[in-house]
């Protein structure tokens, strides 16, 4: 993205530089000079106008670029704090059921206790899965233009 920035930096230089020269010719210069470089002076100008829509065209694309680039890092950042949250509470259901797992063994914890711990365990071991397949879902709906771009 950065190359399309330089690129369309160096076009309006460029552009500004034969606008400048063009402007530049001397006003001591005969007459019949003058109206046979009219016609170069006017291609020049156009010339240096449409190399100006064209740079505000490239730089217009490349912050649309920018701001895709930017929502995409920010879907990344949800996506990788709610992996993180599921998996800590995974961990966590994970670390009670074994303690209850531990009760149970000692014989101080009941079937309904253990059967509760091992249900949230489960359940957050579902929610990861989801969070998982909800992460490629949405990987998979952005790479698709591209692919079929390519095709």
């Amino acid at each position: 993205m950065s190359e399309i920035a330089e690129l369309g930096y160096r076009i309006t230089v460029a552009l500004d530089r034969i606008r400048t020269a063009s402007q530049s010719q001397p006003e001591s210069a005969p007459a019949p000079e003058a109206d046979a470089t009219e016609p170069k002076v006017a291609e020049l100008t156009a010339a240096v106008e449409a190399g100006r829509a064209e740079a505000d065209a490239l730089r217009s694309e490349n912050e649309g670029l920018k701001a895709e680039a930017d929502l995409m890092r920010a879907r990344v950042a949800a996506f990788e704090a709610d992996l993180n949250a599921l998996r800590q509470a995974n961990a966590d259901v994970q670390a009670q059921a074994e303690a209850v797992r531990e009760a149970a063994e000692a014989g101080a914890a009941d079937a309904e206790l253990i059967n509760r711990a091992m249900q949230a365990e489960l359940e957050a071991v579902k929610a990861l899965r989801q969070a998982e397949a909800d992460e490629v879902a949405a990987i998979l709906a952005e790479l698709k233009p591209i692919v079929e771009e390519a095709e």
